[in-house]
């Protein structure tokens, strides 16, 4: 028994043992572009004892190998055999042997050059049979049926989409739970199983995800390529928000905003209507946000926790609403506002005369004056004040409405217009210092 590939179109002896020589590397649809595989190909099944029998139209080709040594070195030349014709290919058999070892690999690069020949992969032929025989105007591959080609056979509609609809895919829904599969052009090149994470879909990338000649892939480009896809599709990025809310373990929660954010106006507009149909006006925030949810869903609005940090800081870059957004610095500290107290109008009013002796209002009037109560828990710092600069609004932790010292502090952020740490605060102090000892 055989396994047969079939093409319409007859193939020469040169695209199968030139080496370099490719039909298929200036056009970007094409599978092909190095010029290499179909020599690989031959060479490991040599390798593995299987002698495939190749027909170009009527004429029949054959490989061998041939031992051969030369500086005390043994190695085997692979040969053919045309007609009555045997010719030395001028490569050797252990040519590949690092990198080019599985049988499936082989097979891949003639379904994938029998692919390549046509314009509609439903032309290709790949069935079993009995015997090899030639077809005039089309080329046949012959591999004997060993239990790997069996198993080859047997797959191959899960390591081609080429022969459905799936060729037009980018993201596929999984049929199984299991690792990611990897395709590129319609040809899976990397299904991985390293990961033991499931991923939520497979891949069908193209010239945006490159191989070096031995088809190899290293996981950074893999998950690039895949995040700059998944980042255009709004159903694909609604199923991961979802499943990151549930703290689902999946590959793709791997990807990296590097790959993941885009600055483009479309883009960012894909991502907000997939949290929208996601989860609808609800905002985001993460598990250590826990002061900003409560207060966030206390007023009324929907919370939906991501804790995964790298989509996390895609979502927000992408427009997504954060629960910041609702409430201000000072409740996501775990502080709700209330009036002020008399302790704390009578102590501002104070402070507030030390600024005017000293001269250093800058003209302005006493600020708004409110307080707020702070849930602590565990070893949350304590907040003792906080000036709100969109308010305008000095707020005093009532159990510390008496502290001049945190009054001092924050109007001086008031006056001055400064940041803490700040050299501008610095010198505001400096400047208040100076005035009270003159």
């Amino acid at each position: 028994m055989y396994l047969m590939i079939e093409n319409p179109g007859e193939c020469s002896i040169e695209e199968l043992t030139i080496l370099g020589l490719s039909t298929a590397r200036e056009d970007t649809d094409k599978i092909g572009q190095f010029g290499s595989g179909s020599k690989h190909a031959i060479n490991v099944l040599l390798r593995n004892g299987i002698n495939p029998t190749i027909y170009l139209g009527k004429q029949k080709v054959e490989f061998f190998a041939e031992p051969r040594r030369t500086n005390d070195k043994n190695y085997s030349i692979v040969c053919y055999r045309i007609g009555t014709k045997k010719v030395s290919t001028g490569f050797a058999l252990e040519y590949g042997e690092l990198d080019w070892g599985a049988i499936d690999m082989s097979l891949r690069e003639f379904v994938s050059n029998a692919i390549d020949s046509v314009d509609d992969a439903s032309k290709v032929n790949i069935t079993t049979t009995d015997n090899t025989r030639a077809k005039s105007g089309t080329t046949r591959v012959f591999v004997p049926l060993t239990p790997d080609v069996q198993r080859f056979y047997n797959e191959l509609f899960d390591r081609f989409l080429n022969f459905d609809e799936r060729k037009n895919q980018t993201i596929l829904e999984k049929t199984e739970k299991g690792p990611a599969k990897i395709y590129r052009k319609g040809v899976l090149v990397r299904q991985l199983d390293s990961h033991k994470d499931s991923s939520l879909f497979d891949y069908n990338l193209g010239e945006d995800l490159q191989i070096d000649e031995s088809r190899n892939l290293d996981d950074y480009s893999v998950q690039s390529a895949c995040a700059r896809r998944i980042r255009k599709d709004t159903d694909s990025l609604s199923t991961i928000f979802q499943a990151l809310r549930r703290d689902d373990v999946i590959w793709e929660g791997r990807f990296n905003q590097y790959s993941l954010v885009s600055y483009k106006s479309e883009d960012k507009e894909v991502w907000q209507n997939a949290w929208k149909n996601a989860f609808g006006n609800a905002y985001l925030c993460q598990a250590c946000d826990k002061y900003a949810s409560d207060r966030a869903t206390a007023l009324g609005n929907k919370v939906v926790t991501i804790d995964n940090g790298e989509w996390y800081t895609s979502c927000r870059k992408m427009g997504i609403p954060t629960v910041y957004d609702v409430i201000t610095d000072l409740e996501s500290k775990g502080c709700v506002p209330c009036e002020a107290t008399p302790n704390a109008i009578a102590t501002m009013g104070e402070v507030w005369s030390w600024f005017n002796t000293l001269g250093v209002t800058r003209d302005k009037d006493c600020p708004r004056l409110k307080c707020f109560k702070q849930t602590q828990m565990g070893e949350d710092p304590i907040v003792f004040g906080y000036y709100d600069q969109k308010q305008d609004t000095v707020y005093i932790n009532v159990e510390f409405d008496t502290n001049k010292k945190t009054y001092v502090e924050e109007l001086i952020h008031y006056v001055g217009e400064v940041e803490d740490f700040s050299r501008n605060f610095q010198e505001f102090t400096i400047d208040m210092i100076v005035s009270a000892c003159s």
